[in-house]
């Protein structure tokens, strides 16, 4: 059994955003695992047909630490695409407290987006026109758009 107190702030958010993307648990992360929490964490344990216990074994917290194959992205977990940002949660409401999942699809859907980096502890998604380079960064995911996932868009030149 892993104790929420061992796990760091990032990864109490990332677990309880994975059991909200799983349908688990109702509401926002907020790192703190209450009782809804707890259901939650028993309701995910039932469903991959185990004991519900309501605490977490070392290998269903890996499992919801892994990061999601995203599709039409590489990710990148731990790791912040440096520079490139041309909208970002400091600025721009609609990428504030939303979920990595919500981060991918709004980088999906703007055709300039060629990668994102999300800060799981802040809930902050980062839209890029380019990744510079890498730097080591806990608690961020960052996605590089795979060749075949671009699409041109109307005024966009073929790359």
């Amino acid at each position: 059994m892993v104790r929420a107190e061992d796990l760091s702030l990032a990864e109490r958010l990332l677990v309880q955003e994975r059991l909200i993307d799983l349908g688990h648990l109702d509401g926002a992360a907020d790192g703190v695992f209450g009782p809804m929490t707890r259901a939650a964490i028993g309701a995910y344990q039932t469903a991959l047909g185990r004991t519900e216990t309501g605490n977490l074994s070392g290998e269903e917290v890996s499992t919801l630490l892994a990061p999601l194959p995203l599709e039409g992205f590489d990710l990148l977990d731990n790791t912040d695409l440096v520079g490139a940002d041309y909208r970002s949660g400091m600025s721009d409401p609609s990428l504030r407290n939303i979920g990595l999942g919500a981060c991918q699809a709004s980088c999906a859907s703007e055709t300039r987006c060629t990668a994102f980096t999300y800060n799981v502890g802040a809930r902050v998604c980062f839209l890029k026109y380019d990744a510079l380079g890498l730097s080591a960064f806990p608690g961020a995911v960052s996605g590089t758009r795979l060749a075949s996932g671009l699409a041109a868009g109307p005024g966009d030149a073929a790359v």
